[in-house]
């Protein structure tokens, strides 16, 4: 009788831990896949500015593996259950601060949008407010263009 119910109980203990293995990797996943995602959108969208998010993805990817180990050593010693949690909220955080900061990091770079060829409705004004012909090298430019936008662009 003692031994089925400990036979019992180690069943359901490993069940437990079973489910929370699989519903931890689970929430793993998603926050893996939305920083793959921002990964990707840095690299595509954002590429002039890329290179200065490398260190804060790789940062962010040793949190993940992180918890990751951690997950996989508490299941291993079948210490996961219903209650057992990892923090995914602060790296999804770190993900959306990230990606606002490579947009606006993008928007400084002021290289938003090259076209080819010239655009008649654009006109060009350094920042004294003396209208140009053609951008002036080593110093700020303000480009205006005919929709209403204004640009403020560096141009070595």
């Amino acid at each position: 009788m003692l031994l089925s119910r400990l036979l019992k109980a180690y069943d359901d203990k490993k069940a437990a831990n079973e489910a929370a293995y699989e519903r931890l990797n689970a929430q793993l996943s998603e926050v893996q896949d939305k920083l793959d995602a921002a990964e990707k959108k840095i690299s595509e969208e954002y590429e002039v500015v890329a290179d200065q998010f490398v260190a804060q993805i790789k940062s962010i990817q040793g949190n993940i593996d992180a918890l990751a180990e951690s997950v996989q050593a508490q299941y291993e010693a079948m210490e996961l259950n219903d209650e057992s949690t990892v923090d995914t909220k602060s790296i999804e955080t770190a993900i959306e601060e990230m990606l606002k900061k490579a947009e606006e990091a993008f928007i400084a770079s002021g290289i938003d949008g090259v076209t080819a060829g010239c655009n008649a409705d654009v006109r060009i004004f350094t920042l004294s407010g003396t209208e140009v012909e053609a951008p002036v090298k080593g110093q700020v430019n303000i480009f205006r263009y005919s929709d209403g936008t204004v640009k403020k662009q560096y141009i070595k």
